[in-house]
């Protein structure tokens, strides 16, 4: 799973833990902004706070929470007063050239911590005016969901007037803030409960022009699909024509049901009738593979109809698991369009090396051609334990 909070956090080398961005270079940019603003707080006693925290011993989330906690501990002044200062200096944050801090809207995720640790959800219009600037920094698609839960009519409204915001980072948080299923975050009941409350939102952004804001979009639509598929059908249906870019959009947010074979989703697309498509020759390059080992594999597709027909091929792989059950996952492989009589040879590699995301057990495991929804055949192999 990708994980995609508005910060382009994908390129991070993993050589070192995402705590590592708590660095030399981030203290000195750190302390030489957060002076210019707090210049009546000592850093050194924010970073004693620190290190009565544990903070050597701690993982990148809890050490940002003890970051807002450090704030909250030494900030002058009430929440009003704190909030007008925190807001000018994210703004100089936002101007400054930071280059020598890695990740810095990642970094800062601590500043929307502190707003509810230091009593924000009380003063609603200044903390939405904070995240408004905030969002453009670093994220805010965690902390809103506090609001949204803590007044969900008040809080919509907000989300829908940012969603025709200048900045397509706000407008992005509009959607995005009220996923219904938004990964590792506060989950909303009343959002998964009656999807049509963000429709004026998702309305508004379909057609965005910014491609971060249209991902935002299809990942909450995605979402929608899981709880009300006959929902998001509709509004499928409804926006499929609206144009090009749209239809992209759709299509990506239909991953989840066209993975699962739904027909009508299918049907929307132009993929039906698996029943014509076969499959010949389907090989595995082995039924031992060793440890980390890459698998290749070969068929042949064809269909029966008398004209062309557009296929989504999929691969099904059946993982196993500590406890000796299998988890099936499943995987795009490609489109293509069949025409009668045509055989295509379909080959492709997988890898079954470590992951950061997949975590590998030896044993019995298979692998599934699926097209249109439809399994089309299946082999099993045995993937070797490590030497």
């Amino acid at each position: 799973m990708d994980l995609d909070i508005g910060i382009n956090i994908k390129k991070i080398s993993m050589a070192e833990p995402l705590k590592a961005i708590y660095n030399d270079s981030f203290f000195q940019q750190f302390n030489r902004t957060f002076s210019i603003l707090f210049p009546e707080v000592s850093v050194d006693r924010i970073k004693a706070t620190l290190i009565k925290a544990n903070w050597e011993n701690l993982e990148l989330r809890p050490r940002m929470y003890a970051l807002a906690d450090a704030l909250v501990a030494h900030l002058p002044g009430t929440y009003l007063q704190q909030i007008k200062r925190i807001k000018k200096w994210v703004i100089l944050l936002e101007e400054e050239n930071l280059e020598q801090v890695k990740y810095r809207g990642l970094a800062y995720l601590f500043i929307p911590d502190w707003i509810i640790k230091a009593g924000g959800l009380a003063y609603p219009k200044q903390s939405y005016d904070l995240m408004e600037t905030l969002t453009c920094f670093t994220s805010c698609e965690f902390v809103i969901r506090h609001f949204l839960l803590d007044n969900p009519k008040e809080g919509m409204l907000q989300m829908l007037a940012w969603s025709v915001h200048p900045r397509a980072e706000v407008r992005r948080l509009a959607s995005e803030g009220c996923r219904p299923r938004l990964p590792w975050a506060t989950q909303l009941p009343f959002l998964r409960k009656d999807p049509s409350i963000s429709y004026p939102i998702l309305s508004n952004l379909i057609e965005d022009t910014d491609e971060s804001v249209r991902r935002s979009v299809a990942n909450h639509l995605n979402d929608i699909s899981k709880d009300h598929p006959e929902v998001f059908i509709a509004w499928v249906k409804k926006w499929k024509s609206e144009s090009t870019q749209t239809e992209a959009l759709l299509k990506h947010a239909c991953r989840g049901m066209l993975k699962q074979g739904h027909p009508e989703i299918l049907s929307i697309w132009g993929l039906s009738d698996p029943s014509k498509i076969m499959v010949k020759d389907f090989q595995l390059s082995t039924d031992q593979l060793p440890w980390s080992g890459t698998l290749s594999i070969r068929t042949v597709v064809s269909q029966a109809l008398k004209q062309e027909q557009l296929v989504r091929l999929q691969v099904e792989i059946g993982y196993q698991k500590a406890n000796g059950k299998i988890n099936p996952k499943r995987f795009h492989l490609r489109q293509i369009v069949l025409e009668p009589k045509q055989e295509v040879e379909i080959f492709w590699k997988q890898s079954f090396r470590e992951l950061t995301t997949r975590k590998h057990y030896p044993g019995l495991h298979y692998i599934r051609l699926i097209a249109n929804g439809k399994v089309l055949t299946e082999k099993s192999f045995y993937l070797l334990p490590s030497l």
